[in-house]
């Protein structure tokens, strides 16, 4: 009896630290800082790793998506835009408010501007390679605005 109750008992502490540890692992969203792509330009390093709400003009095309900031004075004004998810269906809650309100097609490029938060990655580029170093993996849509005039 005393076996069954102590393994009870540690049964109810493994859950319970379960509970704690998902419960922190989970991002507050208020807590989420909004920036720029233009800081995460400028400070990389600084923001590799974290997690943070970016907003900018979403563009698509079959070869990949990015996120611009044409207010930027750097030289760099976009980050690449990835989704952060495992299966179809993750992947399609994240694409699916995109999708419906961006204009153009897929070779030319879809555009809308949104709000998005995801992690930030920073990855070197060689002098060879076309790609951008700073990446955003986009796990919420926050927002998405259709665009009226392109230009």
């Amino acid at each position: 009896m005393q076996y069954f109750i102590f393994a009870i008992f540690t049964i109810s502490i493994i859950f319970v630290l379960n509970l704690v540890v998902i419960s922190q692992t989970k991002v507050d969203q208020t807590d989420v800082p909004t920036v720029t792509s233009c800081q995460l330009n400028d400070l990389p390093n600084f923001y590799d790793g974290k997690v943070v709400r970016v907003s900018g003009r979403f563009y698509g095309t079959f070869e990949g998506s990015s996120l611009t900031d044409n207010s930027c004075t750097g030289d760099e004004k976009s980050i690449e835009f990835s989704y952060d998810c495992k299966t179809e269906k993750q992947c399609e809650i994240l694409w699916k408010p995109i999708n419906e309100k961006t204009i153009g097609d897929i070779i030319d490029g879809r555009l809308a501007d949104v709000v998005v938060i995801g992690t930030i990655k920073y990855v070197k580029v060689g002098k060879n390679e076309n790609r951008l170093p700073v990446i955003i993996l986009v796990q919420k849509v926050e927002k998405v605005s259709r665009i009226v005039n392109k230009h």
